[in-house]
């Protein structure tokens, strides 16, 4: 079926030059998938980071045994049209009427930040974040930052009155002592006895878009749970030390042996009932 598409044209090109759609000069949406264990060390793997925007230029080349991805990938071959509409979706939804954010023209990694970081704020207060942070397998780190709130303090001096607001802030790297309020207290003591030993990670380094931004949380610690929250982590046996918990939204898990503390085990008779096709999920052993 002829259509006329003189209504649709952005601007004007060349004589010897067509408009056309998409889907008319590709096959769009039908591709291959292969699993990473099909996946040979030494394949050219490219992710939509390592594109810049604007100009295609390609900025970085890895193959799949330096980035040990462990998803599923397309297979394109010479002369495969690839095309992103990651960012165009997620500018759709910032740009709705009632919210009207500005739209996200970040690439990379950076681009990647926004993405995980627009679920958490769109998706707040509706459980999808715990689910998030053991989907990317970044909860060693984020499910290890403490609990927090804020408390007011009212100082009293004859007729005078102040007010101190304690509560999570940037880290002052010039007054060493912000964090007094946690560490000079009987209440960080008895919660350091009753928890094995283990203090609390007041000390936060996150990582955006490139940047790195410490966060103190040692003025507003406990205020609003008494018990802390601890995701598991083998490669340490007790509880991160103050300043030793970084941030990022990579995704991955920092050793295989993690994988127990983000899956459940299959049980054993739903294995037998498949002959073994399904294999059990890393970490359990019967």
């Amino acid at each position: 079926e002829t259509m006329c598409i003189q209504n649709e044209i952005p601007f004007e090109i060349p004589d010897s030059w067509e408009w056309v759609r998409l889907g008319d000069m590709s096959n769009y949406g039908q591709c291959t998938s292969v699993g990473n264990a099909n996946i040979a060390p030494g394949t050219w793997s490219l992710d939509l980071e390592e594109i810049e925007k604007g100009t295609g230029r390609l900025i970085e080349r890895k193959t799949a045994a330096e980035k040990k991805s462990k998803s599923c990938k397309h297979v394109f071959t010479k002369g495969t049209l690839l095309y992103s509409k990651l960012r165009t979706y997620l500018n759709k939804v910032r740009s709705r009427a009632d919210v009207m954010m500005p739209n996200v023209t970040d690439g990379g990694t950076a681009l990647w930040d926004e993405v995980v970081n627009e679920r958490r704020i769109e998706l707040a207060f509706e459980s999808f974040r715990y689910f998030d942070t053991r989907r990317l397998k970044i909860a060693t780190t984020y499910e290890n930052v403490p609990f927090a709130g804020m408390r007011t303090c009212l100082l009293q001096k004859g007729s005078k009155t102040d007010t101190i607001y304690r509560c999570v802030q940037p880290a002052d790297k010039v007054n060493k002592n912000r964090n007094y309020y946690w560490t000079n207290t009987g209440e960080s003591a008895a919660y350091i006895g009753s928890n094995n030993g283990r203090n609390v990670a007041y000390l936060v380094n996150y990582v955006w878009k490139g940047k790195t931004y410490t966060v103190d949380y040692g003025e507003a610690c406990l205020t609003i749970s008494p018990t802390q929250k601890w995701f598991p982590n083998s490669s340490r046996n007790n509880y991160p030390e103050a300043g030793k918990i970084t941030c990022t939204n990579t995704p991955g898990v920092e050793n295989p042996e993690d994988y127990p503390n983000y899956l459940m085990p299959i049980p054993q008779t739903e294995i037998d009932k498949t002959q073994k096709r399904i294999v059990q999920n890393p970490g359990y052993v019967y």
